[in-house]
């Protein structure tokens, strides 16, 4: 028996409005999700904004989606993984038959 490399949960989180208590319009992240992943880091960068410096972590994530329509994943969605905030860059369904989406998500630190 060979064991799935999907092995991490993620939870996925979209910006969606909501009428607020003195009905104005808020934007909150509600989350489309849990799903099964496999998350791979792929590139480490840094970059200077005057006086600071801050760090990119790139990550690629691998997830298999169910009945949820994740089709809804842009850029201003993100992923949480083991406490981790990652801001989506792209995603990209890598096959319709087995559910798989890809995403190029970034860490910053």
């Amino acid at each position: 028996m060979r064991a799935g490399t999907l092995r991490q949960k993620v939870e996925i989180f979209s910006p969606t409005t909501a009428k607020g208590a003195d009905g104005s319009i808020e934007v909150t992240d509600a989350s489309l999700g849990v799903f099964y992943a496999s998350v791979k880091t792929e590139q480490l960068s840094d970059a200077t904004y005057g006086d600071k410096m801050v760090s990119y972590v790139t990550h690629k994530i691998i997830l298999r989606y169910n009945t949820t329509d994740l089709t809804g994943i842009s850029g201003s969605s993100k992923i949480v993984v083991e406490g981790l905030t990652l801001h989506v860059l792209s995603a990209t369904v890598m096959d319709y038959r087995d559910r798989l989406i890809e995403v190029i998500a970034e860490a910053r630190i």
